[in-house]
């Protein structure tokens, strides 16, 4: 079973990340920030790690930064939604920083999901 680690400072999305990935198989853990979230990834050694960028106390670059830092080879979705300005100013930093994916919320289930399955090396159906 793929591990994935959400980290979202929104707990509405991040219950309804978790509900929405585990229903699809997956093994999903939450964190409420990035702090949590970089300690859960040390403990459950996710595949996956999806990071909302604009958190208070250790935002999502940082936490990206830090985790490609300790597991360079960690797939890595960013999401954001309005934040600190306007997200598409952040999702592309967050794809320099080693996210493969980012998505602007509210985004497409089935793309999300596409891009879930494709980082965590699964078949995706056409």
């Amino acid at each position: 079973m793929v591990n994935i680690l959400v980290i979202d400072d929104d707990t509405n999305f991040l219950n309804y990340m978790v509900t929405m990935l585990s229903r699809e198989g997956f093994n999903v853990v939450g964190a409420g920030d990035g702090y949590t979230g970089i300690a859960l990834c040390l403990e459950h050694k996710p595949e996956v790690v999806i990071t909302d960028i604009c958190m208070p106390q250790k935002d999502g670059l940082a936490t990206i930064h830090d985790l490609k830092e300790e597991f360079p080879e960690l797939k890595i979705i960013a999401v954001s939604g309005w934040g600190y300005s306007h997200p598409g100013e952040y999702l592309p930093k967050a794809e320099r920083l080693g996210a493969e994916y980012s998505f602007i919320k509210p985004f497409d289930r089935e793309d999300f999901l596409a891009a879930v399955k494709d980082l965590a090396g699964m078949t995706v159906d056409a």
